[in-house]
């Protein structure tokens, strides 16, 4: 069909359409005007029948009259369902309404447990202050079994306190400059410097001087912060690190055992330089360090792995929900 015929039937069109949309309006403005014979009536009009419409309640709308019934029902068929679906009822959609997404609401890696940040904070701090200026340093120069609990105090004590009260703020370095702190290879570094402290020379060093206890303190207690919030850090995306940061911590726990097992299971004295307390033997004082070691670093690192998981699980189910 040529255009010109089309425009032409659709101007001749125009004028019907606009009177039937006229007539349609006074319909509705016309409450005494019945209803035209063969014209089909609103369902709930049929239900009330004539004359038996609600009337109009304060603070309420004014029922229609029965002459627009027709013209509702064609606008209504025109415009489709009453209502769709709105947010809550696409399950795609629940995660995004619920801002709980992989990606989108911040939790913290200490929600759910009983401590608030600044009690966390002054938990590790105090644990950092008995460790360093109580009576063990001066016990680890005869104690082996002294030393191991003031190292296990600052990292795996006094070190995941902190990071638990610094993670996900805005002190958190994690936050800022997340591709410097990579869980695994942090892990590794904290490895390299535990076992390195506890060869015989370098533990005779930390054992017998300020100067060599002060390097040993300060390079565990800076590897165990590394390694805590490599782990527990990041902002409101830090799922994405919630798998290395379990098996950082995994990895951390398998090592302090494995020393821990060393030490307590062996023959004989690994470091001869030492003394012994309260009346153990040198073996027996070793072997009381190495069973600090497993319950107290292996376990703290574990637990913070099992947490992380827990936490990594219940944010996946809730987004399935």
């Amino acid at each position: 069909m040529a255009p010109g015929r089309r425009a032409g039937d659709l101007g001749r069109s125009l004028p019907a359409l606009l009177r039937r949309r006229r007539r349609l309006v006074r319909e509705v403005r016309r409450p005494g005007r019945p209803a035209g014979a063969g014209a089909p009536r609103h369902p709930r009009a049929d239900r009330l029948g004539p004359g038996r419409h609600r009337r109009h309640r304060p603070g309420g709308l004014a029922p229609l009259p029965p002459a627009a019934a027709p013209a509702l029902a064609r606008i209504r068929h025109r415009r489709g369902p009453a209502s769709l679906p709105g947010v809550r009822d696409v399950p795609a959609l629940r995660p995004q309404r619920r801002g709980h997404g992989l990606r989108g609401r911040r939790r913290g890696v200490h929600e759910g447990l009983p401590m608030t940040r600044p009690t966390l904070a002054a938990a590790g701090a105090l644990t950092l202050a008995g460790a360093w200026l109580g009576p063990l340093p001066e016990l680890a120069g005869r104690s082996f079994a002294a030393h191991m609990a003031m190292h296990m105090g600052v990292v795996a004590v006094a070190a995941p306190l902190l990071a638990l009260a610094v993670a996900g703020t805005r002190y958190d370095p994690v936050r800022k400059w997340p591709p410097l702190f990579p869980p695994v290879p942090l892990s590794a570094v904290e490895l390299v410097v535990v076992w390195a402290w506890h060869a015989p020379a370098l533990h005779h060093a930390a054992r017998h001087g300020a100067l060599g206890l002060a390097a040993e303190q300060g390079s565990f207690f800076a590897a165990g912060m590394l390694v805590w919030l490599s782990a527990l850090g990041g902002g409101p995306g830090r799922e994405e690190r919630a798998g290395a940061g379990i098996a950082a911590l995994l990895l951390t726990s398998m090592h302090m055992t494995l020393l821990g097992a060393l030490l307590a299971l062996a023959g004989r004295p690994l470091y001869a330089h030492h003394g012994a307390l309260a009346g153990l033997s040198a073996l027996e004082d070793q072997r009381l360090g190495g069973v600090v070691m497993l319950l107290v670093g292996g376990v703290s690192y574990l637990a913070g792995g099992l947490w992380l998981t827990y936490g990594l699980l219940r944010r996946r189910s809730e987004v399935r929900a």
